[in-house]
C-alpha cells in the first residue's frame, strides 16, 4: 500500500511559546483549538539570576517550552490567538514567536511534522 501526501507543499514556520512551568499543556490545547497540529512541550530553565528575576517581578526561572510547526500563512493568526488567550502581554504571561523553516527532509517528514494523517491508497486502483 502506498501513502498519499498533500499535492502542494506550503511554507511552514516553527511556533515557539515559553510560559511558566505547568502552562505548556494549556498552550498546546489552545494552539490546537486555533488550528495547530502536533507539537511538543519541553521543560526549560531561564538563565537570569534570582536577583534580576526578583527585580523584574517575574518569579522562578523554570519554564515550559511549547514547539510546533504551523503553515506560514496561518502562523500570525495562531500566534496572536495564543497571545490573547494566554496573556502574553501581561508581565510574566509568557512569550511567543515564530521562526521560518527553510528545508525539511521529504514529503513524509513534512506531513509528520504538521501532524497530517496520511491516507492509505490501495494498489488495486
Amino acid at each position: 500500500m502506498q501513502k498519499e501526501l498533500p499535492k502542494a507543499v506550503r511554507p511552514i514556520k516553527l511556533l515557539i511559546a515559553i510560559v511558566s512551568r505547568g502552562q505548556g499543556p494549556k498552550v498546546s490545547k489552545e494552539a490546537h483549538k486555533l488550528g495547530a497540529h502536533g507539537g511538543l512541550v519541553a521543560l526549560g530553565r531561564g538563565t537570569a539570576s534570582g536577583e534580576i528575576l526578583d527585580l523584574l517581578g517575574i518569579g522562578g526561572s523554570e519554564k515550559d517550552i511549547f514547539v510546533c510547526a504551523v503553515y506560514a500563512d496561518e502562523a500570525h493568526d495562531i500566534l496572536m490567538g495564543l497571545s490573547e488567550r494566554m496573556g502574553f502581554s501581561r508581565p510574566g504571561g509568557g512569550v511567543g514567536f515564530t521562526v521560518p523553516v527553510q528545508s525539511i527532509g521529504g514529503l513524509s517528514v513534512f506531513g509528520m511534522i504538521l501532524g497530517e494523517k496520511l491516507i492509505e491508497r490501495s494498489e488495486n486502483k
